[in-house]
């Protein structure tokens, strides 16, 4: 087998093993959140439900736009006040 054919399929096996890697993770994510949403594990079900809760609550009260805005303000000026942070 020529070099250009041996580097082909290198280079598949690696695109297989990122490919598998990344639906392994992909698969992961989901069964966590199945598990969370149909109350498999209690304690964390209750903790997403409440940090919901929570942000549906802030969202309720204080506008996107002013969030935006804060984060935005916070962004910037951590940068110019504590420059050694960044």
């Amino acid at each position: 087998m020529t070099a250009q054919g041996e580097l082909v399929i290198v280079v598949c096996v690696q695109v297989l093993a990122f490919v598998q890697n990344s639906l392994g993770e992909v698969a992961s994510t989901a069964e966590r959140a199945k598990n969370v949403l149909n109350f498999s594990e209690p304690f964390m079900s209750w903790i997403a439900v409440l940090v919901l809760l929570f942000a549906t609550a802030v969202l309720y009260f204080v506008p996107v736009r002013a969030l935006l805005m804060i984060w935005g303000v916070h962004k910037f000026s951590k940068k110019i006040l504590r420059s050694e942070l960044v």
